[in-house]
């Protein structure tokens, strides 16, 4: 499922975390890439380990108003679980059933910003 790299001038110990692209394709993004050019799925796979591990201060959702994407057929983190946590931060929430239709998450964000303005 991963293939864990080590990355110069990382901490000791520490790997950048990629998901093999059957992976990500099987379970975040199935069924057909939606309009417009096909973006690399391996690239919105990677991630650093560290960023798993390093303390936050206060959460942004708790003083910022929220927004959630759901992937009602996402495979990895289970629809119930993302609904629950976006309703926890009393986000706006728009469901999707693949995140390989861009403009949904697209017009989530652009009515995002209105709603804050500048």
């Amino acid at each position: 499922m991963l293939d864990l790299v080590g990355y110069p001038g990382g901490p000791e110990g520490d790997a950048e975390a990629f998901l093999k692209p059957d992976t990500v394709h099987h379970s975040f993004a199935p069924g057909p890439v939606g309009p417009g050019p096909l973006v690399d799925r391996r690239e919105s796979a990677a991630d650093h380990l560290s960023a798993n591990t390093t303390p936050a201060g206060e959460p942004a959702w708790k003083s910022v108003p929220s927004w959630a994407v759901v992937g009602t057929e996402d495979r990895v983190i289970p629809p119930d679980t993302q609904r629950r946590m976006a309703e926890r931060a009393g986000a706006t929430i728009t469901d999707v059933s693949r995140v390989s239709n861009p403009q949904v998450t697209i017009d989530a964000i652009l009515a995002a910003a209105a709603a804050v303005g500048d």
